[in-house]
């Protein structure tokens, strides 16, 4: 199983093999006389992991469009394989329809070397001011994240915490201003991050 954007990829949707971050290239010789001489050529990193699979399960739908809208912003998202994390950009995302809960896709995920928490967050300040009073608000210790086209409360998680499974700690400290749903995100809307 691999857990892409928090989403868990398994069964017939998980590739066969998955790169954990470089290959070795050998060269093979033939020499007259039926020996045969192997030799290392160095150590390469693989940058890529590309692999088609099903989704079978009722939210498969749900899934695709998520990565549609990850792939179009171009965004970096946590891939979990094992005990293995790393951060990549989904580069390709390709799926088709085929019945009721049944979708078949093709992915690339690309590794992302420049991408951390820390950078991302030192990237969007998050000291935001009163349009009124044109000053600081009084939270400027709080960090407050304005909803983007594809954002979720766990990729928002992700990007603050670096773990998806801490978006609850999200909707509870803004749970007025997005409502009794938590998935229905408005773009604009101005989440506290708590400490």
């Amino acid at each position: 199983m691999i857990v892409i954007a928090g989403v868990a990829f398994s069964g017939l949707a998980a590739p066969d093999t998955f790169g954990l971050g470089g290959e070795q290239k050998t060269v093979v010789t033939e020499l007259p006389g039926g020996s045969i001489v192997y030799q290392p050529r160095g150590y390469f990193i693989r940058h890529e992991n590309t692999w088609e699979g099903s989704f079978y399960r009722l939210d498969a739908l749900e899934i695709c469009m998520k990565f549609d809208r990850i792939c179009a912003t171009n965004q970096t998202v946590l891939v979990e394989f094992g005990s293995y994390s790393y951060w990549c950009k989904v580069v390709l995302w390709e799926w088709n329809w085929q019945r009721d809960k049944l979708i078949e896709f093709k992915i690339t995920l690309h590794r992302d070397f420049t991408y951390s928490p820390a950078t991302a967050a030192k990237a969007d300040p998050v000291a935001r001011f009163d349009s009124s009073a044109g000053k600081q608000t009084a939270a400027t210790s709080q960090k407050v994240h304005t909803v983007v086209s594809g954002d979720t409360l766990s990729h928002i998680a992700l990007k603050y915490f670096g773990k998806a499974s801490e978006y609850p700690r999200i909707y509870a400290a803004n749970k007025t201003v997005i409502g009794t749903n938590p998935n229905l995100l408005k773009v604009g809307m101005k989440l506290v991050i708590p400490s």
